[in-house]
């Protein structure tokens, strides 16, 4: 099948996680990991775009095995299965089985009620499906059996999980394609072996709800556990109906028998076991369906002492069932384009090589010829031009003519974070410097030039191309002074040294000297795109790609040409790669797209060659290529395409000509048009360098597992040498920023500390700017912490960054966390004056008891002599509960109210206070004295208020405090007190547990419920 016109998913069910089965299903379900692995890499199968999982997923609630238990395992083994599959957690879809219910929770009564309905299923459907649309009690208590699925589809895929239902029906992009993916709940009413023809599904609810959710969609795939066969008399006829109207593809488990059945419309497939007692029980199966003729090849495989085929007598005698489905995603499709699948040896045909390649520039000989004038005139040039015109190929075939044939070649690529330090580093080779301290430059510019010819009196002919220049400008300057000052030293110092600077916009004259020549780079004219063409054309097809006239002239326009303007050389080469992935002349690559790229040639002609033309490793490679801010080592190929299960994707994009090559064979370079694209439309990333106030990736992200293989590569090459040289600093950094991205910063060696600590590419400036980005930007506090400890790492006398980093420990994993109370010493030892240091170790230490408590007391003392500027209000009231902690509960009062008289604006302490003698003195009138005190200093907050609620109830004026938390709630606080105050007020005081169960209602509508909220429920409910 052509590339890009293959949807496939991997379809798997009934895994029955269990510890007391382990001993016999893990080796199973390691074979299966070690099975798909090495069938991906040889390319047997491909990999799936999908992972499906039609539930029992869990074996059970038994003694000693709870279900939070199994789904633990469950969450490795599918992170494990999607790694192996090179899929986010996003592209797996789950739905619940009968094993996956907890039956301790199923109500007898109820459940024999369900049954009983279930036998006289026509006259109770109605009711059933009003269940589901009024969420009623009957409906919640029965959804309870299956609370411990719903945990842990709210950790591991919370965008499935949907409380007191258990299904959605959500779409995504897959490959250009909106695939609909609805997860039915068929487990709700599922009890035992009596469930056979008893099971209920609210079917008409839910596949109305399933058919609004799809809507629009181009594939619609169902995913079930029980087969239709398992549900009520009422219910089996109506949803093979609806299914066969709403769906492409049913899916589901239960039986363990593996089988294909093609219906009216709709295909159902049985997936098997993949944890089950008998060989005759196992079953996996992974699809590949054709999006342009809706030909469908379902591989089928059984374990038999190893994971093998599954053949089927007459349908799939090669394990490999072959249907038509009656589904067809692409419309209007050329006869050509329309390749039917012949099984997994069918892959993507190569590029047919051109006539000639010899010639790769088309209309630059005069330019050449010019540029070589100048740079005998000047020693600089600055070439700017639009993304895509072919700068960086003209400076490539600039470096073989005269005057630079000859000369030693260094190709930077600046940031706009570039330094003067960074930049300089990467000249050392040519200044034959290989110290492992070398001096940047300072001090004025006469002052630069002077030391740089004492120190380098022999530094070696050169030219020096600096990629992206236009990133060093802003405004019409520079935005790094003193990197202008280091430029124009090198410059004036070393004579022999060339100068290329590349640029996207055109720079005011004399931005890089009056000895610049600046000059702006062309597309192709029309005879040099026609030019171009010719000498693509595959042999034998020579008049097919040869045009002139009218034709030439449309061409020509829709590349680029026309207004003043010329055809992009960008653009023309990916016209011509997908001309031959397709096997069509440019004519009509062009008649097909013209209409819909109008204006956004280039993309659509990428889009066209990434979706449609690239095989899938050869995408997946060029993803990875993407994120490289440098030139690629050629070290880096085998490793990746390792890494990624892409064996000759390199190959293949070079013969695509989207990899080009320096002069050296060292260095490969992916056109920043292409990595900008596949950053923003596939991997859905920023480029930091460019866009400054994007966040990292998050952990689990696409670009994130592809930041950590990239990164590898550049801690693979660096190896065990610690030598500071430029091309261990360069190593260095670029492993260090992918890791950061990849939030692997555990991965990072002993070279973070040893290459990059105090280099000027990582200063804390910089880093601190990561950290402010994330935290703007919501980014997973995980990634945040990443980033805290790599800047202790390079930066470890940093005290902020010690301080956010105990914080961010502390709320990741508690507060009783060794982890964070070192963090908090790091930094009080750092900075012993700060309260907020004082403050967060007096929190950790008070989070461990009494005896915690006790040793912040002790510490305290000294720190009150020796640095009285750190007591602050808010370390005197963890001072005060620290005392309440060790029994002095007197103290503790006695503290809070020195605080309070002299108008302390810490509301902790009146807050506490008020609570002592309410709760401790059982003094309500002490308290709100207290509280109105704090009013009165401008030192009350939320809990304040929650607090004079309890006080006035104590008062008998619980009226009063209802009206304060009603003014609260209808403002939208979401302070959970005020909800649960109020709730447990009118149930106790006012005896209405209708209203208590409104506001409960209220506080899960605004997404702030909690373990109280259930418990105030369950009492109101067994009220009402």
């Amino acid at each position: 099948m052509s590339a890009g016109k293959e949807l496939i998913w991997l379809h798997l069910s009934d895994i029955h996680f269990h510890p007391k089965t382990g001993w016999r299903d893990d080796h199973v379900r390691r074979e299966l990991l070690d099975f798909l692995q090495a069938a991906f890499i040889c390319g047997s199968l491909p990999r799936p775009h999908l992972v499906f999982c039609t539930g029992d997923i869990a074996f059970g609630e038994t003694s000693g095995a709870p279900l939070r238990q199994q789904y633990e395992e469950a969450a490795s083994f599918f992170d494990e299965l999607l790694n192996c599959c090179g899929l986010p957690r996003e592209r797996l879809f789950m739905v619940p089985g009968n094993h996956d219910v907890n039956r301790i929770e199923i109500l007898s009564d109820q459940q024999d009620h369900l049954i009983a309905m279930a036998d006289s299923a026509v006259d109770h459907v109605s009711a059933i499906n009003q269940r589901f649309d009024s969420g009623n009690k009957d409906h919640r208590s029965a959804m309870e059996r299956l609370k411990e699925y719903g945990q842990f589809v709210q950790g591991y895929r919370p965008e499935l999980h949907w409380e007191n239902y258990h299904l959605y029906a959500k779409q995504l992009e897959v490959d250009g394609w909106k695939v609909g993916v609805a997860g039915f709940n068929s487990a709700w009413s599922c009890a035992g072996p009596e469930d056979d023809r008893h099971v209920w599904l609210a079917g008409q609810w839910q596949f109305n709800y399933m058919a609004n959710g799809l809507r629009g969609a181009d594939l619609k795939i169902g995913l079930i556990h029980h087969p239709f066969d398992w549900l009520n008399v009422a219910e089996h006829h109506e949803a093979e109906q609806r299914a066969s109207k709403d769906l492409h593809f049913l899916l589901h488990g239960h039986t363990h028998t593996a089988w294909v059945r093609p219906t009216d419309n709709c295909v159902q497939v049985a997936a098997g076991a993949t944890g089950a007692s008998t060989p005759d029980q196992f079953g996996i199966n992974l699809t590949r369906l054709n999006r342009v003729t809706g030909e469908c090849c379902i591989h089928l495989y059984t374990y038999q002492q190893g994971w093998v085929i599954a053949p089927v007598a007459k349908h799939a005698p090669i394990g490999q069932w072959h249907l038509k489905s009656g589904l067809q995603l692409q419309r209007n499709v050329t006869p050509e384009s329309v390749v039917s699948i012949a099984g997994p040896e069918a892959l993507p045909a190569e590029a047919p090589e051109p006539a000639s390649s010899k010639r790769t520039l088309f209309g630059r000989d005069g330019l050449l010829k010019l540029l070589s004038h100048h740079l005998r005139e000047k020693p600089a040039l600055a070439l700017y031009g639009m993304r895509g015109n072919g700068k960086s190929e003209l400076i490539r075939a600039l470096h073989q003519q005269e005057p630079l044939a000859s000369l030693e070649s260094l190709h930077i690529t600046v940031a706009a974070d570039t330094t003067p330090g960074e930049l300089f580093r990467q000249l050392l080779n040519l200044l034959n410097d290989h110290s492992e301290c070398p001096v940047v430059p300072e001090g004025s510019l006469l002052e630069q030039i002077r030391s740089l010819q004492q120190r380098y009196p022999n530094s070696r002919p050169a030219c020096i191309w600096i990629d992206r220049a236009h990133l060093l400008l802003a405004d019409k300057q520079w935005k790094k002074l003193e990197l202008f000052t280091l430029v124009t030293a090198l410059r004036k110092a070393f004579a022999n040294w060339y100068w290329i600077f590349e640029l996207r916009e055109r720079p005011e004259p004399g931005s890089f000297g009056a000895d610049c020549h600046l000059e702006e780079v062309p597309g192709l004219d029309k005879l040099s795109l026609s030019e171009f063409l010719n000498a693509s054309a595959p042999s034998g097809q020579e008049s097919e790609w040869s045009y002139s006239g009218q034709n030439l002239k449309s061409l020509y326009q829709w590349l680029g040409g026309g207004h003043g303007q010329q055809a992009h050389p960008l653009a023309t080469r990916l016209l011509i790669e997908v001309a031959y992935g397709k096997k069509q002349s440019p004519w009509r690559v062009y008649q097909h797209l013209r209409q819909e790229l109008l204006g956004k040639v280039e993309e659509g002609l990428l889009g066209e060659l990434y979706r449609k033309v690239l095989a899938p490793k050869e995408r997946d490679l060029l993803q990875a290529l993407a994120l490289y801010r440098v030139g690629i080592p050629h070290d880096h190929a085998d490793w990746l395409e390792e890494a990624l299960s892409a064996g000759g994707g390199w190959q293949a994009l070079e013969r695509r000509c989207l990899l080009p090559v320096d002069a050296e064979g060292q260095r490969f370079y992916l056109h920043g048009f292409i990595s900008s694209w596949i950053c923003r439309e596939q991997l859905k990333t920023a480029e930091l360098e460019e866009h400054e106030d994007q966040a990292l990736p998050a952990a689990d992200t696409v670009a994130a597992r592809l930041h950590l293989q990239v990164g590898r590569c550049w801690q693979r090459q660096l190896g065990n040498t610690r030598r500071l040289s430029s091309v261990n600093i360069e190593r260095a950094n670029e492993a260090c920023h992918h890791l950061l991205n990849a939030g692997a910063t555990a991965e990072m060696g002993d070279w973070v500390e040893h290459l990059l600590r105090g280099q000027a590419g990582w200063s804390a400036e910089k880093l601190w700017g990561y950290e402010i980005r994330m935290h703007a930007n919501h980014a997973p506090l995980q990634a945040q912490v990443n980033v805290l400890q790599l800047l202790v790492r390079l930066h470890p006398r940093d005290p902020k960054a010690w301080s956010f980093l105990g914080e961010g420990q502390q709320k990741i994993s508690g507060l009783v966390n060794s982890q964070s109370l070192q963090s908090f010493e790091h930094a009080l030892e750092l900075s012993p004056e700060n309260p907020r240091n004082l403050a967060n170790l007096g929190k950790a230490l008070r989070a461990r008891g009494p005896v915690g408590a006790e040793e912040f007391l002790r510490r305290l003392a000294g720190y009150r002599e020796r640095y009285p500027e750190a007591i602050n209000d808010y370390v005197l009231s963890i001072e005060a509960d620290c005392l309440e902690a060790t029994g002095q509960t007197e103290a503790a009062s006695l503290q809070r109210n020195e605080q309070i008289k002299t108008n302390a604006k810490n509301p902790v302490a009146y807050n506490d206070e008020a609570s002592y003698q309410l709760v401790a003195k059982n003094d309500p009138k002490e308290a709100l004295r207290i509280l109105e005190l704090a009013e009165c200093n401008r030192s009350s907050n939320d809990h304040t208020d929650a607090i004079r609620g309890k006080v006035l109830e104590a008062l008998g004026e619980g009226h009063i405090a209802s009206e304060l938390r009603w003014k609260k709630i209808n403002a939208g606080n979401l302070n959970p007190v005020f909800y649960a105050d109020e709730a447990n007020y009118q149930l106790e005081q006012l005896k209405d547990p209708e209203q208590a169960l409104n506001v409960l209602r209220l506080m899960e509508q605004r997404g702030i419920a909690n373990a109280f909220t259930q418990t105030l429920r369950s009492k109101a409910e067994r009220r009402r």
